[in-house]
């Protein structure tokens, strides 16, 4: 495979004008669709790169989907109240309007460089813990974070 090849994702073809993807669905979760054994989608673009963009989202909503019906019981990731999400975004909007404010109040200039620096990376380490949580499905503790503010 060549380099430039490995970006792409498996099952990306040209299809007429444009490119479309392919996912073979796997054999536990075939008798959910009607005899099909592969799905399609076109990508609406002629472009690999933005094919490959949207392809990629799609195959991970498949895997999703895959997941969803061998395990009907299981919650996913992303089944979230509007409560959870609120947690989220109100601690990343705290947080880079408390790291703005931080820096105006302290006059920071460009020869500050090392301090808005840390005040930056403290910002990036907050928003790195929220995604790690996002991703774990822990919402409780994205919430904490957000009131602890």
């Amino acid at each position: 495979m060549k380099p430039k090849e490995m970006a792409y994702p498996p099952g990306l073809s040209l299809h007429g004008k444009g490119y479309r993807v392919q996912k073979r669905i796997p054999k536990d979760c075939l008798e959910h669709f009607q005899g099909k054994t592969i799905l399609y989608h076109q990508t609406g673009t002629a472009d690999k790169k933005e094919a490959a963009k949207v392809a990629w989202q799609w195959l991970a909503l498949q895997e999703q989907e895959f997941e969803r019906l061998r395990n009907p019981e299981k919650p996913l990731k992303s089944d979230m109240s509007l409560a959870e999400m609120q947690a989220i975004v109100d601690k990343m909007v705290y947080s880079r309007i408390a790291s703005d404010g931080a820096i105006r109040n302290l006059g920071y200039f460009a020869k500050d460089v090392h301090l808005r620096a840390s005040h930056q990376h403290r910002l990036m380490r907050d928003e790195e813990a929220v995604h790690t949580a996002i991703a774990l499905g822990d919402y409780e503790a994205i919430e904490g974070q957000a009131t602890q503010h």
